[in-house]
């Protein structure tokens, strides 16, 4: 049982330790809503590690570099793959877009 609970652990270790190291930005890197146990959403990479941290009521797949979200006490924004607002908060409901 120890042997499952330090695998377990020195796995978790690995996969923070992992997430937290700087990485090399790639252009084809796809950034996906996921939704954490406690009902907010927030962005993974590709190996699932938290770029956007959860803080959103609603969030929709980047389309041109932008992504719909909400947060709970407030109206739909578009953020940027950094997590910045880039479009002021102005609308009831959004959704993906392209020009």
């Amino acid at each position: 049982m120890r042997n499952i609970i330090f695998a377990a652990t020195f796995a978790a270790a690995l996969t923070l330790l992992y997430c937290l190291s700087p990485q090399p930005a790639q252009a084809d890197d796809m950034l996906a809503p996921f939704k954490r146990s406690d009902g907010k959403w927030g962005f993974v990479n590709s190996e699932h590690c938290w770029v956007i941290d959860p803080q959103f009521y609603t969030a929709e797949p980047f389309s041109e570099g932008l992504a719909a979200v909400k947060k709970p006490d407030g109206p739909c924004v578009f953020i940027d793959r950094s997590g910045q607002m880039v479009i002021n908060p102005q609308f009831a409901v959004a959704l993906p877009f392209s020009e």
